[in-house]
Parts: C-alpha cells; structure tokens; sequence
C-alpha cells in the first residue's frame, strides 16, 4: 500500500497499516519507527530509497524535524519502481521570498532530479542540515548575485541570507550625518541637488502595504558635540530619482550620543532616506531600525525557473 502522509516539524506521525515490506519513497533526514502490536520492532534514521523485510507490522511513526510530506510503502510484496522517461518542464514558478534565518526554497520530491535557481542578491543554499552559526551559516554554499545554480538532487533546498531583519541597518562603514543649513534640504526637490548636498543616506525597501503608513525609527548616533543641534530626514525616490521631504519636523537635542525614536511615514517602495543636521561635529550613525507589527522582512527572492522530473 502506498501511503503519503504530512508530517509537521518536531512531531511524530502515526499510521495504522498492515505489511512485511518497508521501503521509504520520500523523505527527508527523519526516524522511521516500525510497530508490531503496540511494541517497535525498528527504529532508525532512514533515507530515501531504503527499504527491507520485517515481520508482520501494524503501524508506523515517522518523526521529523521539519514539516514535510513523506511518502512510503508497506504491504506484502516488496516495493519495485521503474521511472517513466526524463522530461523536462521548464517552469517559471513564483517568487521564493527569503526572510531572516533559514529559508525553504524548494521541499523535497523524489521525482525530481534537478532544480535551477537564480538569485537577485548573494546568498547560501543548502540542505536541511543548513544551520544559523552566529550570524552566519554552515553546512551551505555561498552562490552570487545574478548567478544561476543548478542542484542534482531530489532533497530540500534551503537559503540563508542574513539573521538580521531587513528593516535593521547596523552601519559599520561609519556613516557620518552631513552637515547642511537646516532650511536649505527641504526646498530642495531635484534629485541631483539633493545629493550633492546630502551625502548620508539609508537605502530602504519599504513593504508594499506600509508605503506611507506611520513606521517606527530607531537610530543611535556617537561622537557629536555638546551644543545644541538639529536632525532632518529627506525622503527620496530611488526608482525614478525624485525626492519629497519627510513628514517629521527636525529634532533638538545636546549630549555627546543620540538614541532617537521617532515616528514617520516613508512615501516610496524603495526610498533613500536621507539624513542631515545643522551642527553636529562628526556625529555617526552607528544603527538605524524601522519596526511595524506588519514589517515584512524579506531579504530578497530566488527564481525557481527550472524542474527537471
């Protein structure tokens, strides 16, 4: 009998079935406990494409770390497949939106025998033994932006990119406020102006459904004077280069360090944020946060373009 069952992550399946012949058809790294009245008679990691004979069994667990469909056979005579011929669909799938952590970009098909991925930004990819490390990865290999990868496999395909949040900006190339007139940047709406006036800026991807909505900023600057200064943002428009003042009226404030959390409305999908202030000596932003309940945080996305079954 051949059985397919959905197993979520961190649980064990049951199943009620009858057989001597055991042979799991897919699967991915999980425990395959074979019961003969109430009592395992087997227990152990199995692979796709082990199988044997036992006796008589009348239920099997399947325990896994990750959701996924698992298929296997058990009854009286012993599993035999021969695969029909290759053939090759050339399938331009959605999107795989690769968040913080570890991602799923493809699950596991035992009738697949190669997927071709594409990737918009650098990335890791590997299997389910990928694991976060810090904030890095192991067990993965790194792929570049624009390359195409091609996996010979029928297992899952992860990818890592970062284990921040894409709306968490930790500026370690010393990102020092430019020092502007507070009333010149807001009149300011021609593109090249702006730049050659403001020369520090934060490149956001704002979620499609909070593009003008009221977001949460949190910045943490060093190094300024003890004198009293102001801080304005400029919004502008990465995608056709225009800009638009912020709503958000420039701050004061005095001390040496800033930790500032103020509330705004960023009007583009991809907008650059730029920052300015009218006094500050070398004053550094050191990191820079958006926070929404509804934040998405999608690092970039993975074309699968590409399964050959």
């Amino acid at each position: 009998m051949l059985i397919r069952r959905t197993v979520l992550a961190n649980t064990t399946d049951s199943f009620p079935v009858n057989g001597r012949y055991f042979s799991l058809i897919q699967g991915s790294n999980c425990r395959v406990n074979l019961l003969k009245s109430g009592s395992r008679i087997f227990s152990s990691e199995v692979y796709e494409g082990m199988g044997s004979k036992f006796e008589n069994i009348d239920s099997v667990e399947i325990e896994s770390k990750i959701e996924q469909v698992v298929e296997y056979w058990l009854g009286e005579s012993e599993y035999r497949y021969t695969p029909p011929s290759l053939r090759s669909l050339n399938l331009k799938m959605s999107q795989v939106a690769v968040i913080s952590g570890v991602s799923r970009v493809v699950t596991a098909n035992h009738k697949r025998l190669r997927t071709k991925l594409t990737f918009k930004d650098d990335c890791f990819v590997g299997g389910d033994d990928m694991t976060v490390v810090g904030d890095g990865v192991s067990n993965a290999v790194p792929v570049k932006a624009g390359e195409t990868f091609i996996v010979d496999s029928s297992g899952t395909i992860n990818a890592f990119v970062s284990t921040n949040a894409i709306n968490e900006f930790l500026l370690t190339d010393n990102l020092v406020i430019s020092q502007v007139h507070s009333g010149i940047v807001p009149n300011r709406t021609n593109w090249n102006e702006l730049t050659s006036l403001v020369t520090s800026y934060i490149d956001v991807d704002v979620p499609e459904h909070l593009v003008g909505q009221e977001v949460q900023m949190s910045f943490y600057a060093t190094g300024g004077t003890s004198s009293t200064n102001a801080v304005r943002f400029v919004a502008g428009n990465i995608e056709n280069n225009a800009s638009s003042t912020v709503d958000l009226n420039g701050i004061t404030t005095m001390g040496l360090n800033v930790s500032w959390s103020p509330k705004l409305r960023l009007p583009y999908r991809k907008t650059r944020l730029f920052i300015y202030n009218s006094g500050w000596t070398n004053l550094t932003v050191q990191w820079c946060r958006f926070s929404h309940e509804d934040w998405d945080k999608i690092h970039t996305v993975i074309d699968v373009v590409e399964e050959t079954l």
